[in-house]
């Protein structure tokens, strides 16, 4: 009965660290472009609500960012493009992320925290999660692994 545990233990264990990425890489990799901007969209509008405000930055400093994205993107390989949104978020702080489609989300506490060369690291972070579809990759492990987790517990909601 010991040896049965610990193989179902080691079977879950190589299907979460091994399988799941590479169904989530496999997955997303079949999404269309539209249809993961649309995605990420839907997720900004949500975080829209809260925990973000619009932007209370000036706009030279706005314009700022925008120029170090363009710079990125002069850089990246074509076809992918990068979308900045700006956001003031005071429960977030200094932070970036990027959802899916390529929206680069950069707070305003970054923005004033970080020297130039740092926001540029930063946004560059990012747009090679963007480039490797890793916010989409996240969203289908999460889906995937709720829809594991409902299949072993036997919950049918």
């Amino acid at each position: 009965m010991f040896t049965g545990i610990v193989t179902a233990i080691g079977t879950i264990a190589a299907v979460l660290v091994e399988g799941l990425p590479l169904l989530a890489s496999l997955v997303s990799a079949a999404i269309p472009a539209a249809a993961e901007r649309q995605l990420g969209e839907a997720v900004l509008a949500s975080l829209d609500e809260q925990p973000f405000a619009p932007s209370r930055l000036p706009g030279a400093k706005q314009q700022r960012v925008r120029h170090l994205v363009e710079k990125i993107e002069a850089t990246a390989p074509q076809g992918r493009r990068l979308r900045l949104e700006l956001r003031d978020s005071p429960a977030i702080g200094a932070n970036a992320l990027c959802l899916p489609g390529g929206i680069l989300v950069v707070t305003d506490a970054l923005v004033r925290l970080a020297s130039e060369e740092e926001l540029l690291a930063v946004l560059a972070h990012e747009a090679g999660h963007a480039h490797h579809r890793h916010p989409l990759q996240m969203m289908v492990r999460g889906h995937a692994l709720a829809l594991a987790t409902r299949l072993i517990g036997g919950h049918n909601n």
